[in-house]
């Protein structure tokens, strides 16, 4: 039962074995599971990064950002982050406050999604329900007195039933 709490229209359970494709236009179409990656991802860039961020810690946090040859913001450098993520192309980017300068000191920013992998989609999201799957029998078995543990357990794996049936049942959209 504790797994309906996480479902939502655009869960990603209705999409379970269908891969998602490489460049996902709209993020709000993720689902949970491709947005825990994502977020993941953010984190571990942020952390990868920080030396570029570091050295204009005490300015606002405006950036500038190439991609392709087109030139966007400022945006904070989550936001050049996060288009590093959805944009799948190499990216450059500079500090406003030395944006003026000739030349202009381009910091170049690379990386390969995950999000962006059909292998990595298809190990991920099985993997992120299975141990949701599982600590939501932990935390049943932890929260639910002890005289109530059989019928709460049976009520979770009917609802875990009943989840496998409406995602068999739903309609595939093969991309």
């Amino acid at each position: 039962m504790l797994l309906l709490l996480f479902m939502d229209e655009n869960s990603v359970l209705d999409n379970f074995l269908v891969a998602t494709p490489a460049n996902e236009p709209d993020s709000q179409n993720r689902g949970i599971a491709l947005s825990v990656l994502h977020w993941i991802e953010l984190q571990s860039l942020r952390f990868e990064f920080r030396r570029v961020r570091d050295k204009h810690a005490f300015r606002k946090d405006e950036w500038w950002v190439t991609q392709s040859e087109e030139i966007s913001g400022p945006v904070t450098f989550k936001g050049a982050l996060d288009v590093l993520l959805t944009g799948g192309v190499p990216i450059a980017v500079v500090h406003d406050s030395v944006a003026e300068e000739d030349p202009t000191p381009w910091e170049p920013l690379s990386y390969s999604s995950w999000v962006a992998q059909p292998g990595i989609v298809r190990i991920w999201k099985p993997a992120f329900w299975i141990a949701a799957v599982s600590l939501g029998w932990v935390a049943l078995y932890f929260v639910v007195p002890s005289i109530l543990r059989i019928p709460a357990q049976i009520a979770y794996l009917c609802g875990l039933a009943y989840l496998a049936w409406r995602i068999n049942r739903s309609p595939r959209m093969d991309s």
